[in-house]
């Protein structure tokens, strides 16, 4: 195990390093677990001088495609923002979408804190329009009978209701 690695701490705020390496953001947080995991609040204007989106977008839609990404300098980018959080340079990136860009710049909620899926078969996959006792036997009923595939739950857990993905669980309509 490396002393290095043992002796970071989580942490989050203002980190001297990023400013000085001219990387403009709105807040930090390095969470140290079993991996290490870092959440940076990236300003537009610091992923363009990096390189790591290709060129300015008119709408955040066309801004994160794909084709405007250039994950080799996404990657150095988050080299410099892990070599400033502690990390030694020899630590490696989790193999398996190593960083990725999340837009926070407007907000979702779930209408719905549960849907029952349905289909397969020859009935049309959808949706039923309720989850309640009748609605759910006759969805079982017709999976029994070969009508359709086993109906599905699906709901989101915790504060994903109010916003799907938050560091420390905390949604953003009540982190800020």
């Amino acid at each position: 195990s490396d002393p290095a690695q043992q002796r970071l701490r989580s942490c989050a705020g203002q980190k001297q390093e990023l400013t000085e390496a001219g990387i403009k953001y709105e807040s930090m947080e390095y969470l140290k677990g079993e991996t290490h995991y870092i959440v940076v609040a990236i300003k537009k204007e610091s992923l363009l001088t990096y390189g790591a989106l290709c060129e300015d977008q008119p709408n955040s839609k066309l801004l994160l495609q794909a084709s405007n990404l250039d994950i080799e300098k996404l990657k150095a980018l988050g080299r410099i923002i892990a070599n400033a959080c502690g990390l030694p340079q020899h630590v490696e990136f989790y193999p398996h979408n190593p960083v990725q860009l999340f837009d926070y710049s407007s907000r979702a909620r779930c209408m719905d804190c549960v849907k029952l899926l349905h289909g397969g078969g020859p009935n049309a996959a959808g949706t039923l329009t309720s989850a309640n006792r009748s609605s759910v036997t006759a969805a079982v009923d017709a999976a029994a009978n070969g009508a359709g595939g086993k109906p599905a739950l699906v709901m989101p857990v915790g504060d994903a209701l109010m916003e799907p993905f938050w560091p420390q669980g905390l949604g953003s309509n009540r982190g800020f």
